[in-house]
């Protein structure tokens, strides 16, 4: 909260109406290497007609680099569709991995499990190569970022049902152990 606090302040100081602004605190899992603190604020606009009851009961939706990030496909698909949500991450994972140039992201690609083993092996190493392709033309550099298919065996749900196979239906990017 000392966090959100300091930077109303700053706000204010900088002409921000003190009265307009609500703060509200979450302990995550913060990263820090050096004096730099990743995905320590979540700013949030709201419209001036918003009242302040809503404002406080928001929520804080905040994702760190340090997070797994899920992207999802439809059956059969590799399309990588770029999303706000996948540029913020992009953002994150850069700073974060210009700061600790030693780390790799893993990309891993996963499918449900229509169609057979070897297709959906060979579908979800073409969705992760896909994605880190994405990372690689952004900026990310070709040793940080290394990539796998595991085809359609760690599923996250069952595949009896379609949201099951929703969810087997993707990839995950994440810190490589």
């Amino acid at each position: 909260m000392a966090r959100a606090e300091a930077i109303k302040d700053k706000l204010g100081k900088l002409g921000a109406p003190e009265d307009r602004i609500t703060n509200s605190s979450q302990r995550l899992n913060n990263f820090q290497s050096g004096e730099l603190i990743y995905n320590p604020v979540d700013f949030e606009f709201m419209e001036a007609t918003a009242k302040v009851e809503e404002v406080a009961e928001a929520p804080v939706a905040t994702r760190s680099v340090l997070d797994p990030f899920t992207i999802r496909f439809e059956t059969g698909e590799s399309k990588l569709e770029k999303s706000s949500e996948l540029r913020g991450y992009l953002d994150r994972a850069l700073a974060y991995l210009g700061e600790n140039p030693g780390t790799v992201l893993m990309v891993t690609g996963h499918t449900d499990d229509e169609g057979s083993s070897t297709s959906n092996l060979s579908l979800s190493k073409s969705r992760a190569s896909k994605v880190r392709r994405f990372l690689r033309n952004n900026g990310v550099a070709s040793a940080q970022v290394k990539y796998q298919g595991k085809g359609e065996m760690e599923p996250l749900a069952t595949n009896d049902a379609d949201e099951g196979k929703r969810q087997n239906r993707r990839v995950e990017i994440q810190i490589s152990n």
